[in-house]
């Protein structure tokens, strides 16, 4: 058995860029942008990447505290996006259900027919 001494005052542990998680739930609320709700967890979520890739560098360039404020920040980033997501899910899937498969089809056809006259 071998002996592993603690460790040394000062020593912190390492700072977490949530990268991975951000990424995540940027792409499914990307996948969901049909419904209102998604769409500001797009913009937390590109927040979200930014913010996690300032820990990495603030880490490399010795800023402790400033890539644990990066990293708090990505984290409240990410769980409102993961919110947003969720909520998304759930309004989507209560649609399909009020309306049908059928008629969430003939909202999205009128939905595009209003678009193309717009324009």
């Amino acid at each position: 058995m071998s002996y592993v001494p603690p460790p040394a005052a000062g020593t912190s542990r390492p700072v977490p860029n949530y990268l991975a998680w951000s990424i995540i739930s940027t792409v499914f609320a990307t996948f969901l942008c049909c419904t209102c709700i998604s769409i500001p967890g797009i913009g937390t979520g590109i927040a979200a990447i930014i913010y996690s890739m300032q820990v990495n560098k603030k880490l490399n360039a010795g800023d402790l505290d400033g890539a644990a404020r990066a990293s708090n920040t990505t984290k409240i980033l990410c769980w409102i996006t993961t919110a947003l997501v969720a909520l998304a899910f759930v309004y989507f899937c209560y649609s399909l259900m009020t309306v049908g498969v059928d008629g969430f089809q003939a909202q999205f056809e009128e939905a595009m027919k209003q678009a193309k006259q717009a324009r």
